[in-house]
């Protein structure tokens, strides 16, 4: 990986991990949440937008399951935040429940680079999931004050 490559996977990690904490501070629900996201994300990229480009009707149906996808996702993410909001730690469970998502993401797109046949299921990629496993349970693990 260049470091361009680099910076921009920090930045984008940093903006995915700040934003749902500034989201909770509105106190929208996950619906209100979802929507001011999309029209969020969207004001973002319309500087940016400069052709309309889809080659094939079969590439246009491939882009809109993968929006159907990040759209469910959201609301799934949306849900996480709106039910750590009126806890106790709402930051902590917050914080938690993003670490879980992370580790999930992780797991599953090494599942699917295994399955697609560009990398083998090696013994140290193996313990790799189970430690990521782990943490999922370690970092779930209420402890007492």
């Amino acid at each position: 990986m260049d470091l361009k490559t680099f910076l921009y996977s920090v930045m984008a990690a940093a903006c995915f991990t700040v934003w749902p904490f500034i989201m909770t501070r509105a106190g929208f629900n996950w619906q209100t949440a979802a929507v001011v996201l999309s029209l969020g994300t969207t004001a973002v990229f319309l500087p940016f937008y400069r052709q309309f480009e889809i080659s094939t009707f079969a590439l246009l149906v491939i882009g809109i399951g993968a929006a159907l996808l990040n759209g469910a996702g959201h609301i799934f993410f949306q849900k996480i935040i709106a039910s750590t909001r009126d806890t106790l730690d709402p930051v902590g469970n917050l914080a938690t429940a993003l670490i879980v998502v992370v580790m999930s993401q992780i797991v599953i797109m090494a599942i699917i680079q295994i399955t697609k046949g560009a990398e083998k299921l090696t013994v140290l990629r193996a313990m790799g999931f189970l430690c990521a496993i782990g943490a999922v349970i370690l970092l779930n693990i209420k402890q007492k004050p």
